[in-house]
Order: C-alpha cells, then structure tokens, then sequence
C-alpha cells in the first residue's frame, strides 16, 4: 500500500451527516467515496479496494450489518467502522462476529474521527501485511512441494536403488529400483527395515548408528539371488541434520550382476592366457636345456629344429601377448576391429606342432 492517507468509503444514508464527513476527511487529505444506502455501498465497496469503511447502522433498503457482512466477505483486509446512535449490546456482539473494527456513536467530533481513522489505518496495514506473509508462506510452500515432486521424479527415474532409515532403524523413504535390488515385493514407510534387509546391510547400517557420526560411509556386496543371479553393491552413508548432527542413514544400491560376470570371465581368461603361455614356454625351455647342456652330442639338423621350434612357439606367444594388446585397445576404442578369412586347418595345425 503506497498512499500515505487511507481509501475510504462512507456508507451513510443521511445527507448532511455524509456530506459533511467527506469533506471533513477531503481536507485531511484522504481519498473518499460515499454511498447514500447500503445497496450502493455494496456495489463500490467490491468495485475497488477501501482500507475502511463508514458504514451506519440503520439505512432503509439494507442495514449496515448486511453491509458489513458483504464487505468482510469479499474483502476482509478492509477495516470496518459501524456508525450508529443506536448502539445496543446485541447488535455489537454482532458487528464484531461479523469482522467490524470498532463503533463510532453518533454525534462524533471530528477529532474523534480521525483518531478512530488512524487505529484503523494501523489495523489495516497489519491485515495487508499479513495477508502478505500467508502469500509469501503458500508461494514459498508450493515451490517446496514442486521441489520435492522434482527431486521425487528425479530419484525415481535413477537406477539405483534408495533407501533413508531414521536412528530408531525405520524407513522413512525408498523408490522402486529398491525393490528389484533387493528382490522385495514391497516396502513400507515406518516399518523397522533393519530386520528385512541382508545382514550384511544391516550390520553396517547399525555400525553407523553405534558411532553416531558423519564422517565415515561403508560399502559391502551382496549375494541377493544364489549361483551369482543377483549381485548387488550396497553404500552406506550417514545422512546429518542441518546443524551436523545424526539424523540417520542413507543406503544406495547397485546392481553389479554384470561386472561380477565380467570378473569371472576376466579370471577364466587369464587363466586359459597364462596356460596358453605357460605351455609353449615350457618347451622353448626343454629345447635350451638340451641345447645349452654340454654334456649332449646334438647333430646340427637336430640343433636347428630345436631352434626352429623354439622360435615358432616363441612367435606364437607374441603374437598372442598382441593379441591381448589389440583387445584392450579396442576396449579403450582406439583399435578397430577388422574380420577377415581364416585357413581354419592351417590354424589347426599350429596349434597342434605348439
């Protein structure tokens, strides 16, 4: 509200005494409507926004209380007066429940108005100012539960799974990537969740409950389903409270099936590697030993054979170790992969004089 002098509407069915009121409050500088009834005086007081309002009691088409009702029903920050000579114990009961500020008893002298102005004036900045707050509060309350629907959307859509548990070890959130991650066919808010996750989980969950601090996260995997089916990774983390104090712990799960399958062929691999290495290797020493022993009259022909096998096996396990190059080049995508024909038989009998 930016004019220093109040918005009135005087709602008075005596001429004089209306009259003689406007031009009271004109020469004070306030800005002044009037209305000769109460019909009219409804109609301008919801036609634009009044910070008061005079209205008197007794009018012929529509009394002041019916006035009074319409206004604060339409536009309660607006501050009411009842001007009346008849004040009675009734009817003021029933002007306040109906909103009305104060009464303003007939004849009044105009310093008694215009103090009566001013209290209200102060009344109605209260009301504009609370009014502001609750439009404040409900726009500050909306964008929190727009944030919060976001910040849902986002954690529901992420594949891994989340769990928040309190100090007393109940749930007090989940998504549903959890469910899978965990095999569970459902989860319920505030239920004791210590007891239904893997122990492994559990036991690192109640660790960070047993230390009560914010400082340290823990991470185990977990068989879910036998034969390695399931796999999941499980951190655990403290969750503390705006002033850094334990509130409770957050557990993000990932499904690790896959990597775990790529570890066991990883293993497998080398193994058959180290095999496939080891064998050649062994014969190349074989021959060196025969060669190198002095002891051992070895014909020239029977020299080089021994030479020339050595050298094929040796070959071969180069060729294999850049092979194995070649493949983690291509897993670091910088070697392309290029098929060609292969004389499968002549394959075969590598392998066979190896």
């Amino acid at each position: 509200m930016d004019n220093i002098y109040p918005k009135i509407l005087i709602v008075e069915d005596e001429k004089g005494l209306r009259l003689g009121t406007e031009k009271l409050l004109i020469r004070k500088g306030y800005s002044v409507s009037t209305a000769e009834n109460g019909k009219i005086g409804i109609e301008k007081s919801l036609a634009s926004d009044f910070d008061l309002a005079l209205i008197d009691l007794k009018m012929p088409d529509i009394d002041g209380l019916e006035v009074l009702r319409e206004i604060k029903t339409k536009k309660p920050s607006t501050v009411c007066f009842i001007v009346t000579a008849y004040a009675s114990y009734e009817t003021a009961i029933e002007a306040t429940r109906l909103g009305a500020f104060n009464y303003i008893l007939k004849p009044f002298t105009p310093d008694d108005l215009i103090h009566e102005i001013e209290k209200g004036y102060k009344q109605r900045k209260l009301l504009l100012e609370a009014d502001e707050l609750r439009k404040e509060r409900e726009k500050n309350l909306l964008e929190i539960a727009h944030e919060k629907s976001r910040l849902n959307t986002i954690i529901e859509s992420i594949s891994s799974g989340v769990l928040l548990i309190n100090k007393e070890g109940k749930l007090v959130y989940f998504n549903r990537a959890c469910l899978n991650k965990l095999h569970f066919e459902k989860l319920q808010i505030e239920d004791y969740i210590l007891d239904k996750l893997p122990h492994q989980i559990s036991e690192l969950v109640q660790k960070l409950f047993s230390e009560n601090s914010i400082k340290k996260s823990y991470t185990t995997e977990v068989e879910i389903l036998p034969n390695g089916e399931l796999v999941i990774d499980a951190t655990c983390s403290p969750v503390p409270y705006p002033d850094g104090t334990f509130a409770g712990v957050v557990v993000v799960l990932k499904n690790i099936t896959g990597l775990k399958k790529i570890e066991q062929l990883k293993s497998q691999f080398i193994s058959m590697v180290a095999h496939e290495l080891k064998t050649p290797m062994a014969a190349v020493l074989g021959y060196l030993d025969i060669l190198v022993d002095e002891k051992m009259i070895i014909p020239m022909e029977k020299r080089r054979e021994y030479l020339s096998r050595s050298a094929i096996r040796l070959r071969g396990s180069l060729e294999m170790v850049n092979d194995l190059l070649d493949v983690s080049r291509m897993e670091l995508n910088t070697k392309h992969r290029e098929i060609v024909d292969v004389d499968i038989s002549e394959v075969v009998n590598q392998a066979i004089d190896l």
